[in-house]
């Protein structure tokens, strides 16, 4: 009897077990033998997709989509590139790209600083405390990218330099990277330079003893240097008259005029001075010098004044000024009909005008005042 009962009980337990899990088998549960069924609340689609379905439209490449960056946000790329650097200036390319600009107006800036040739100051740094080159606008919503070129001017000799493009878009500033620049150097100007049209320069002033020196003044047609230059201490002056270099019976002291328009060599400081072959140069040898060189406002060596390179030669001078003029005389006198030519003659200007502006040039003033001069001679057969 008791076996009976126990056969009994097993029979229902089978029986009881099956009822709770009809046809459930491990071959068609969906998992692999020895490991569990796992869900994750935060990921409900499982570790395949850790984005979560719908939230990640960007694949597992890019969980969550957070990072992609917004497609109508503006971006902005400014580039600056040098073309040709010389020695006072140099010649610069800035462009600017931007994308979704939120103004029909933008303005690329440009500025720059001069720098010790180990020193690279940051961006904004150049703009608040440099100096500024040169700027454009453009409607970045016509064109995506405008770009432009130009020359910085009045450079140091030798000198390093840093440049930095910005604009203001919609009250954000952005920049450029920093281009670092120097400009040409001069190791030094020799005593003679040939600057073309057969003849030979000094390197330097009558009376100074290098490049950036001033030298002594001189009235045109003198040889010693003075106190005072007026008509009174004038030497070719007495009586309202001149007694020599006039053209004009009226206004010579004999009444005759002796026609001579060029100093002769006893008149001219540079021969006296210097002789073997230095003189100083007409009005039109000056004006031919002029004519072929690049010329140049800038310093060297710290002191301001006007570089003049004949590019065919390959000759350098350079003129220092003083209180950003300089006045160098001819030995020609300036002719005409009018009783004022003889009172007058040639020298050559270098200097900056009221406006800024650069000037070169040969103009003429009366013969009496104190001017520098700067010799030649011809070029050796």
């Amino acid at each position: 009897m008791k076996k009976l009962f126990i056969a009994l009980m097993c029979i229902l337990t089978v029986f009881a077990l099956s009822s709770c899990n009809p046809g459930s088998t491990e071959a068609d549960s969906g998992l692999t033998p020895g490991t569990e069924e796992h869900t994750d609340p935060e990921n409900p689609d499982g570790p395949d997709n850790p984005g979560g379905g719908q939230d990640n439209p960007d694949g597992p490449d890019n969980p969550g989509g957070q990072d992609n960056p917004d497609p109508d946000s503006v971006s902005v790329e400014m580039t600056l590139s040098s073309l040709e650097a010389g020695y006072a200036r140099i010649s610069l390319s800035g462009s600017i790209t931007i994308k979704n600009s939120p103004t029909d107006w933008v303005r690329m800036e440009v500025y720059y600083k001069e720098v010790d040739s180990s020193e690279v100051p940051s961006a904004a740094d150049i703009v608040t405390g440099g100096n500024f080159a040169f700027s454009f606008d453009y409607n970045p919503n016509e064109e995506e990218s405008h770009s432009k070129e130009a020359f910085v001017n009045k450079l140091a000799v030798g000198t390093a330099y840093c440049f930095v493009g910005t604009a203001d878009i919609d009250g954000t500033a952005y920049y450029s990277d920093v281009l670092s620049i120097s400009t040409k150097d001069i190791d030094s100007i020799p005593e003679t330079v040939d600057m073309g049209g057969g003849l030979l320069w000094r390197g330097w002033n009558l009376g100074a003893d290098g490049p950036t020196g001033l030298g002594h003044l001189y009235a045109w047609g003198e040889t010693e240097v003075k106190e005072r230059y007026d008509k009174d201490t004038y030497s070719f002056y007495k009586s309202y008259s001149y007694t020599k270099y006039t053209t004009l019976d009226k206004n010579a002291k004999s009444g005759k005029a002796d026609g001579l328009t060029v100093l002769v060599d006893t008149d001219d400081a540079a021969a006296v001075k210097l002789g073997n072959g230095w003189r100083m140069p007409t009005m039109e040898e000056a004006s031919a010098m002029i004519a072929a060189c690049e010329k140049y406002w800038t310093s060297l060596d710290g002191v301001p004044g006007c570089l003049i390179e004949n590019k065919t030669t390959g000759g350098v001078l350079f003129l220092p000024a003083e209180n950003k003029n300089l006045c160098i005389w001819t030995s020609s006198l300036k002719t005409g009909s009018d009783y004022r030519e003889d009172n007058r003659a040639w020298y050559i200007y270098a200097g900056v005008d009221y406006f800024g502006q650069f000037k070169l040039e040969v103009a003429d003033f009366y013969r009496y005042e104190g001017y520098y001069i700067r010799p030649v001679c011809a070029v050796a057969d």
